[in-house]
């Protein structure tokens, strides 16, 4: 028997479902926001965060599907690393994902070009992992960024 989910898992596995189903119609989203922090009800905090795995196919599908914007902000209750996908249709990004490590793409594969407006907040940057720093995929991957904001960097 499976342990009963909390609501966020229960929240993270609608997300899933809906990706699922807006992927299988080959139709293009204008703009995906997703939004979770911890539930302390009951005087609990539980996790409120997907799986590293469910976050890194909602970048995937965002970068495949999503054309204005995506904006993710999540609390986990510990560090993964996600992964930037390679290629990416949307022209603003923030990713607000405080304890996650982020791995940038390698920037001489990587292509943002409709990107404009990236904004990061409470990244730990995993710049030792065989991709590219920040400054490599700003300069080669992103031709049309106007506005970089990097806030609360975690090193």
């Amino acid at each position: 028997m499976n342990p009963p989910m909390n609501k966020s898992q229960f929240f993270a596995g609608f997300v899933d479902w809906v990706l699922a189903r807006r992927a299988s119609t080959e139709t293009d989203m204008e703009s995906l926001m997703i939004h979770l922090t911890q539930d302390t009800e009951k005087g609990r905090i539980e996790k409120a965060c997907p799986s590293p795995e469910q976050l890194n196919e909602w970048l995937r599908y965002a970068a495949r599907h999503v054309t204005k914007s995506v904006h993710i902000h999540l609390n986990p209750s510990r560090q993964v690393v996600v992964e930037l996908p390679s290629h990416g249709r949307a022209a603003s990004t923030f990713l607000h994902l405080p304890y996650y490590r982020f791995r940038f793409p390698a920037a001489a594969e990587s292509r943002y070009q409709a990107l404009t407006d990236l904004m990061l907040s409470s990244l730990s940057f995993d710049e030792d992992a065989g991709g590219s720093t920040l400054r490599d995929f700003v300069a080669c991957s992103c031709p049309r960024l106007r506005r970089l904001l990097v806030c609360n960097p975690k090193g």
